[in-house]
């Protein structure tokens, strides 16, 4: 009897495995179904997002050469997400950064730079340049032309500092000029440098790099794109974000500084542009055309139903040209009465209050 209990265990064990097997098997074949199902799906996406990006291509009239520059980086970088690589600032950069990097460790500089320049191309074709008004920025390959630039030698001293402007850029290298070409910075080519630069409308930063190259003509010094950017102080104590639409009013500026019938001078252009920022001393605007520099500028500032329209005029500071062919212009106040200012002051300090009280509980949060 004990010999026929053992066979009988001995078939129920065998029994019970192979249905545990089968089981797994029908397991392991349902994930396989699964998994085929999604790289088929997978496969069609990317197949359906290659046709649309290939549309889009032909809507910015991209070049040859430009086409096979933004291919060979999708495949490359991001073969699984064409269309996102396309059309997203962030993700574009990355694969950028990526593909810098190969040509950098395989090739000279002046396949660098013509990669560079080709991929540039690309950027602005598809319109992934622009970085919005107060917006961060990640990376160098963001700098805008003209962006005034502090340089000096990294040797760990008080070294001088020399200001310079961005003259040119590609997804490689950025270029700079010196402000003034009578005096040209101490620095030479391999040295490492420190930066730092005010970004308007958004905040300061600094960061390190090197001198790759200097050219004599005209005098360019020449440093790789980083994104190891430091963002040291905003302006959120002294200047607010403003977001309102508004016609701007052209005047005049006397040329003996005398401001005593401001009031009754005549516009003699009118345009139409957006307000970006507010503070004690000014305003920041974009237009969507040039403005002369000896002009005042005139607005009325939107501050709430409690305030009502306040029209203030101010003096044409600066003005820099932005992606798209638009500009922004930065006005000083002119023949703002006490009263006025106390008004924008105050409308600042209420606005400010938000930011403040979410710095003083984050400070102390962290102690």
């Amino acid at each position: 009897m004990s010999g026929t209990n053992a066979v009988y265990a001995d078939a129920g064990q065998s029994y019970v495995l192979g249905i545990a097997l089968l089981v797994l098997l029908l397991f392991a074949a349902a994930i396989l179904v699964e998994y085929s199902r999604r790289w088929r799906d997978l496969r069609r996406q990317i197949a359906a997002e290659w046709v649309t990006l290939r549309e889009l291509a032909r809507e910015k009239e991209l070049s040859g050469e430009a086409w096979d520059a933004l291919e060979r980086l999708i495949r490359d970088y991001a073969p699984k997400s064409p269309l996102r690589t396309a059309t997203i600032r962030q993700q574009f950069d990355e694969c950028v950064e990526q593909s810098i990097a190969a040509v950098s460790a395989r090739h000279p500089r002046h396949v660098i730079e013509k990669q560079g320049q080709v991929l540039h191309d690309v950027r602005t074709i598809l319109g992934l340049d622009y970085v919005p008004i107060g917006q961060r920025i990640h990376s160098t390959r963001e700098l805008h032309i003209g962006q005034a630039i502090w340089i000096a030698r990294n040797d760990g001293g008080q070294g001088d500092w020399y200001r310079m402007a961005v003259v040119s850029r590609n997804e490689a290298f950025f270029h700079l000029a010196p402000h003034d070409p009578g005096q040209p910075p101490m620095l030479k080519a391999g040295d490492t440098v420190r930066c730092r630069m005010w970004r308007e409308e958004d905040a300061r930063y600094g960061f390190e790099g090197y001198i790759d190259a200097i050219e004599d003509n005209p005098p360019l010094w020449t440093l790789p794109h980083t994104t190891e950017l430091n963002r040291l102080q905003s302006r959120a104590h002294f200047r607010i974000h403003f977001d309102q639409h508004a016609n701007l009013a052209i005047l005049n500026a006397p040329i003996d500084g005398d401001l005593s019938d401001l009031a009754e001078r005549q516009p003699i252009l009118r345009l139409r542009g957006h307000i970006t920022s507010l503070s004690g001393g000014g305003f920041a605007m974009i237009v969507t055309q040039p403005v002369p520099k000896q002009v005042l500028l005139r607005v009325v500032l939107e501050l709430g139903p409690e305030i009502g329209p306040l029209e203030v005029t101010g003096s044409l500071v600066a003005s820099s040209l932005l992606a798209a062919g638009r500009h922004l212009l930065r006005a000083a106040f002119v023949g703002l009465s006490d009263e006025n200012r106390e008004i924008i002051t105050r409308y600042i300090f209420l606005q400010q209050q938000p930011i403040r009280q979410a710095e003083a509980a984050s400070v102390s949060h962290a102690e």
